[in-house]
């Protein structure tokens, strides 16, 4: 080995971070292991915030068109921390009935990795670059209610129906309301700071209108969900015959 090799030999070996992710500085590369824990941590809880999850519209809609209407089916979901799959397939019975609160306003501020994947999980992958990029995500949401399930379910059954082998949670309430994310930045040159809107879903404005008795139609994104887990004697498993 020549002098010159010998020298910087050490020097590449030590940008290469564990689980095989090459780091350089000010561009580390997250490896697997790194999400797969954040992702783990991210499981334990069962109200995952889903201001990025773009399956929201779609939550959204099954539980307008649920509301009001009897023999109603409940939404199961496959949850793995950092992402999470609305189940067509499984769709046991049961009834949501919309429950108004007070509006509530609440700012989300996010300034590196770790404080994306705890707070934001599902979504997190994507938004890590816009993170790194500017420095700093803003979630501003207004609350007026949730949609909760009527009475109990059988979580049993559920485990031993075949339409539902994917299926690890139940969905039984999820906050509704309006939102809007942001990415703040410094400016290079003259230090001031810009925005950049990323997502907004809902009329804050709206949220005011939110009756007793229905949700208002410009403030009824979903923003939270609240989670109960399928008992389970086996992993649920994924629609290739994998587990979750």
């Amino acid at each position: 080995m020549t002098r010159a090799l010998a020298l910087i030999l050490p020097a590449v070996l030590g940008l290469v971070g564990c689980g095989g992710a090459l780091r350089t500085k000010g561009n580390e590369v997250r490896s697997k292991n790194w999400v797969a824990a954040h992702c783990t941590i991210a499981l334990s809880h069962s109200e995952p915030l889903i201001t990025e999850w773009p399956d929201s519209v779609k939550l959204e809609t099954l539980l307008t068109e649920s509301l009001g209407k009897k023999d109603s089916t409940a939404i199961a979901v496959a949850f793995t921390g950092c992402e999470l799959r609305i189940l067509d397939e499984c769709r046991p019975k049961a009834d949501y009935d919309w429950h108004k609160t007070s509006v509530r306003r609440d700012t989300l501020e996010i300034q590196d990795a770790n404080a994306l994947y705890s707070k934001i999980p599902i979504g997190a992958e994507g938004l890590e670059g816009t993170l790194k990029r500017t420095g700093r995500l803003t979630v501003m949401t207004t609350t007026t209610g949730q949609v909760k399930m009527l009475g109990s379910i059988d979580l049993a059954a559920i485990s031993k129906n075949p339409s539902c082998d994917a299926a690890t949670h139940i969905v039984t309430s999820v906050t509704m309301g309006a939102l809007k994310t942001i990415a703040v930045s410094h400016g290079r040159t003259d230090g001031l700071l810009t925005t950049e809107t990323l997502r907004e879903a809902g009329i804050e404005a709206e949220c005011n209108r939110a009756a007793s008795d229905m949700l208002a139609p410009g403030c009824q994104s979903p923003l939270q969900v609240y989670l109960v887990p399928i008992p389970r004697s086996r992993p649920a498993t994924t629609p290739d015959g994998g587990s979750l």
